[in-house]
């Protein structure tokens, strides 16, 4: 069970050590301990989120990834989360905004520009779909689901010789949702 972290008696004594700091005019140390005190609040309600993510309840993970958001709104990770559950609701405008979001904080995170080139198709923007899921491989070439959804966008818009390289590599890479794919697209 995860205690939360605002109201553990190990904080209010904390606070109380901070307090006395303040007092003391030790504000370096003093600020050092809040720092402390908003990474445990952070990864509690990340966490938590992640949890709610993983149990398919969506309105108390994005409840948990937007009090996250509070205290790191620079955690390009948690808007990458919480624009899947916003997704998973239907919100696509709001996903898109995270993924923005998460790829302008960090744009070497290849899951953003994957779970972005998504919600692209979901929008009929298969164009920018496929440059997303190029940035991706291009940031890390080992995400065999990069080359999955390229392949899929490809096929849909009848770039039929760029499928099948993608579908192999991503075989190649250990990904075996691809064997039915290849055996389909490509062994004729």
């Amino acid at each position: 069970m995860l205690i939360n972290p605002v109201y553990s008696k190990s904080n209010k004594k904390l606070i109380q050590k901070i307090e006395n700091l303040i007092l003391q005019e030790n504000l370096d140390e003093a600020l050092n301990l809040v720092e402390d005190i908003s990474n445990k609040k952070f990864n509690y309600y990340f966490l938590k989120g992640r949890i709610y993510q993983d149990k398919k309840n969506d309105t108390e993970a994005l409840i948990n990834y937007s009090i996250a958001l509070q205290y790191k709104p620079n955690n390009y990770k948690t808007y990458n989360n919480r624009a899947l559950v916003k997704g998973s609701l239907k919100d696509l405008k709001g996903a898109m905004k995270d993924l923005n979001r998460s790829i302008e904080i960090n744009s070497n995170y290849a899951e953003s520009f994957i779970n972005r080139g998504v919600t692209f198709n979901v929008l009929n923007e298969p164009e920018n779909a496929i440059k997303d899921f190029t940035n991706a491989i291009q940031i890390d070439p080992q995400i065999s689901d990069a080359y999955l959804n390229r392949a899929i966008t490809n096929q849909y818009l009848g770039n039929k010789d760029k499928v099948c390289p993608d579908l192999k590599k991503a075989q190649e890479l250990g990904n075996k949702e691809v064997i039915s794919w290849i055996n389909i697209l490509c062994n004729k």
